[in-house]
């Protein structure tokens, strides 16, 4: 398996064990603890898969779903949500939006593994381009990424996130 991967959850313990686990089975890793950092780094580095947490520090977590789901550069990328969250509303509006819904919990890398698989297959298959580098680094992003771009996009998705 390769591709790029982005991991984005405050839980950094979590992210790094995620991103040693993608690393092992072949994949660049983009690990970042924040919303804002998540949507910046999806248009930065352009990863083949974003995973999610929903619970992050500066997060409207609605409208930066929203934002991913519907922007048309960020819908380009896959997202997989994985949260905590269990209730009904979270699951439907993962569904709603074409989202993939992974709940954390025991097992978590087993159905990580193969949904980043299935999309990365998926995305081989539509003929779509790969990242046109690919690097056996993990690359560890904080609060202090930046993308240089006065561009709109960058701007809304970085009020949609101190929303």
């Amino acid at each position: 398996m390769y591709g790029k991967i982005l991991i984005a959850d405050d839980d950094l313990g979590l992210a790094e064990v995620l991103a040693m686990r993608c690393e092992a089975a072949g994949l660049e890793t983009i690990v970042v603890d924040n919303a804002q950092c998540a949507l910046l780094a999806i248009l930065s580095e352009q990863p083949d898969v974003a995973v999610l947490d929903l619970n992050m520090p500066a997060a409207n977590d609605g409208d930066v779903l929203e934002l991913l789901a519907t922007d048309p550069e960020l819908s380009q990328t896959p997202v997989i949500i994985l949260t905590g969250q269990k209730d009904h509303e979270t699951i439907e509006r993962c569904r709603s939006l074409m989202v993939h819904y992974i709940p954390k919990q025991r097992n978590v890398w087993i159905r990580l593994k193969r949904t980043i698989e299935q999309l990365l297959t998926r995305r081989e298959c539509s003929g779509k381009p790969r990242n046109a580098e690919f690097s056996s680094t993990s690359g560890i992003l904080h609060h202090g990424f930046q993308k240089p771009s006065g561009d709109k996009l960058v701007l809304r998705a970085m009020n949609s996130v101190r929303s």
